[in-house]
């Protein structure tokens, strides 16, 4: 039977620093059959997609129920040449139409694999107890080379960190992808971050103004960048929840730690604290992924428990997805 105890966004102290306090019982809800859960995306009010950045079909679930409802076989409309995974990092919906994209960044041999660097968009239907996939798959692989060559980009040196492995720091990695208030797409970077002062700098946004058309067709058109203060992190995920971006921070390696912000959307204006994640009462909870079945009171907070599992089998290559899962909590935020 599953048990967990949702987090609540309290006042910590007297400096009212805002922390999500772990209950020292508090017992995570427990997903089935992947373990790298890197993105997702609410496909109605219980029912939500889940990618795993090792696997190339994302897989359904349902909130409440740990075990999977099977998944969306997108691969088979994708060019897959290399048989690799599609580092599916970050997702996000426009209406009916999903739209997903991939780390753009080096792999962890420094090879730069043309399989992740993807922006796929796909719509789903549903059936008796599920859903799966509806029509074709639409896919681009040239946002990063189109991104490169565009004037309001040239001077951020983009260049030179696609050449440098992300977990090293300073690397191209993309981790978040929010639909915007205007049905525009918000990529959201985890690295390179920028600025001067090694203490406090700045993660990057590229808006994708016509998302159907560059995904359709090939022809993008940016916005000028947008840079956050995430208090020296990188953007973990980004979602729009009723009339703000709720923008889940984490560290571009692996120091500072995982926050929630809000965000107004607006280039000028800074994000603001909402939640610094003390989770250190919960082994290896690494949260990637934030999103809502709808409005603030459905929010939802998945950690990335790849390399958790991962020690729990010293030695195995590859662990069966039996063996599989990963960790879930509820966000109650008290206002």
């Amino acid at each position: 039977m599953l048990d967990f105890t949702a987090l609540s966004i309290r006042l910590r102290d007297a400096a009212g620093v805002p922390v999500i306090v772990v209950p020292g019982s508090c017992r995570p809800m427990i997903f089935e059959g992947v373990s790298n859960a890197s993105a997702a995306v609410a496909l109605d009010g219980e029912y939500f997609l889940v990618f795993d950045d090792e696997k190339r079909n994302p897989r359904i679930f349902k909130w409440g129920e740990s075990d999977g409802k099977g998944q969306v076989d997108i691969k088979r409309e994708l060019p897959n040449p290399g048989g690799y995974e599609f580092d599916i990092e970050g997702a996000t919906r426009i209406g009916d139409v999903i739209y997903a994209i991939s780390s753009h960044g080096l792999n962890k041999r420094g090879e730069a694999l043309p399989d992740r660097h993807r922006i796929i968009r796909f719509r789903v239907k549903s059936k008796p107890d599920s859903y799966e996939l509806r029509g074709k798959v639409d896919c681009q692989q040239d946002f990063l080379k189109k991104l490169l060559i565009d004037p309001a980009y040239r001077d951020l040196h983009l260049d030179d960190a696609a050449k440098k492995r992300p977990e090293l720091g300073g690397g191209i990695n993309i981790e978040g992808l929010s639909a915007s208030k205007h049905n525009e797409l918000l990529v959201g970077f985890r690295g390179p971050l920028f600025g001067q002062d090694p203490k406090s700098r700045k993660a990057l946004i590229v808006t994708i103004r016509n998302p159907a058309e560059y995904v359709a067709k090939g022809r993008p058109i940016f916005g000028p960048p947008i840079f956050l203060r995430l208090g020296n992190r990188g953007i973990r995920d980004i979602e729009l929840i009723e009339d703000r971006y709720f923008v889940l921070a984490g560290p571009e390696a692996d120091e500072t730690t995982f926050a929630i912000f809000t965000w107004s959307g607006h280039a000028h204006d800074d994000p603001k604290l909402l939640a610094e994640l003390d989770l250190g009462g919960l082994n290896g909870v690494k949260p990637e992924v934030l999103f809502s079945f709808g409005g603030i009171g459905g929010i939802k907070l998945l950690s990335d428990d790849g390399d958790y599992i991962a020690s729990l089998y010293p030695g195995v290559d590859k662990i069966p997805d039996s063996e599989q899962r990963f960790r879930a909590f509820d966000v109650k935020i008290e206002q």
